[in-house]
């Protein structure tokens, strides 16, 4: 399968739980100017954009030469659904895959992005998400166990992991998502990323514990 793999932070600053989380400062910078920094140090076969409506956004944006700036409707930034919708202005863009970026993992790294497009660009999949382990006893709400426990040792530390979805990016199929609106389907491609650069923002706790830690360690 002949793949090109565009990236494209799609990103606003209108957020009910964390409102203009984007923009809220760690260190010198801000999690959205971090999301950009990682795009535009991407090879240059890649393409890149940014898919934006805020003129804060835009203002970052631009310091990044290697990023296109898609600017979406106001409509399309405020709204929830359809996914097709949101994402529509992308339906112009030359590639045959889209990785949508989630712009809120400050740790997330720019070689872990590009291992995943290579892989992804690799194998027959058109639809794939990114998944991190669970090394843990898993049961349904009866007890039912999901996966094995060793009763004598009574430690997680040797079982099989199961995995997660980490959140960190989608990767899908660009023509058929727009013909259908579905950006993930049944066998999917998982995309193992590492747990430490999962940390997401999604809430005032979230964001300070990001904040301190992107402070302690990549700034000090």
């Amino acid at each position: 399968m002949n793949k090109k793999v565009g990236v494209y932070i799609p990103a606003r600053l209108r957020s009910e739980r964390l409102p203009r989380k984007l923009i809220l400062p760690m260190g010198d910078t801000c999690l959205f100017e971090i999301a950009c920094r990682k795009l535009n140090d991407l090879p240059d076969y890649i393409n890149k954009y940014a898919l934006i409506y805020d003129q804060e956004l835009i203002d970052i944006a631009k310091k990044y030469p290697s990023i296109k700036i898609i600017i979406r409707s106001e409509e399309s930034a405020k709204a929830e659904t359809p996914l097709s919708f949101i994402f529509g202005d992308m339906r112009q863009v030359e590639d045959t895959h889209l990785m949508f970026l989630n712009p809120c993992l400050a740790f997330l790294s720019k070689e872990t992005i590009l291992q995943t497009i290579e892989d992804f660009s690799d194998s027959n999949a058109d639809y794939g998400t990114s998944v991190k382990p669970l090394q843990n006893w898993i049961m349904d709400k009866d007890g039912k166990m999901l996966n094995e426990i060793n009763y004598k040792e009574l430690t997680t530390k040797k079982i099989e992991p199961l995995w997660q979805t980490a959140h960190c990016f989608h990767v899908f199929n660009k023509d058929k998502f727009f013909e259908d609106n579905y950006m993930l389907k049944d066998g999917f491609m998982p995309l193992p990323v590492p747990e430490n650069e999962t940390i997401d923002v999604d809430n005032r706790e979230e964001y300070e514990y990001a904040k301190w830690k992107y402070e302690k360690e990549i700034c000090s």
